[in-house]
């Protein structure tokens, strides 16, 4: 599916304070950033963010990071995090091949990825996220 251009989503994105464009900041501290001890899971590839958003409203008590670097797609998931008054997500506009820059080792507790673009050519393997070059990065 592809969305036409949001040119008001990175602007309102950034006005949002659950939204995060330089998450590298937040390396090792994404604890404190939640103000919490509570186990941190991670969707890559988010999207609209509806399983986040969902499981997000079910388990407070777990605290949830949305990466895409589809921003046309994103924004709707940010809108939901104030809708809802979601204060156990976070967001994040970046792409996944960057991931080690945005947290430590063991920083994560579970990561997903559920709806993945497929990328159906043989010759465009390397660029999907369940790539072992990928898988390796996610072990953090």
């Amino acid at each position: 599916m592809r969305l036409r251009k949001k040119h008001f989503a990175i602007p309102e994105m950034a006005e949002n304070p659950y939204v995060f464009f330089n998450g590298q900041e937040n390396k090792g501290k994404w604890k404190e950033v939640f103000g919490n001890d509570n186990p941190i899971y991670l969707e890559i590839g988010a999207g609209k963010g509806t399983f986040t958003i969902e499981s997000a409203k079910l388990n407070k008590n777990i605290n949830y990071i949305m990466v895409d670097i589809e921003t046309n797609a994103l924004i709707y998931a940010t809108r939901k995090i104030l809708d809802e008054e979601l204060t156990n997500v976070r967001a994040m506009p970046i792409n996944a091949e960057n991931i080690l820059d945005y947290f430590d080792e063991n920083e994560l507790d579970r990561i997903y990825i559920n709806f993945c673009n497929p990328w159906p050519k043989l010759r465009h393997k390397k660029r999907r996220l369940t790539y072992p070059r990928f898988l390796e990065k996610y072990k953090l």
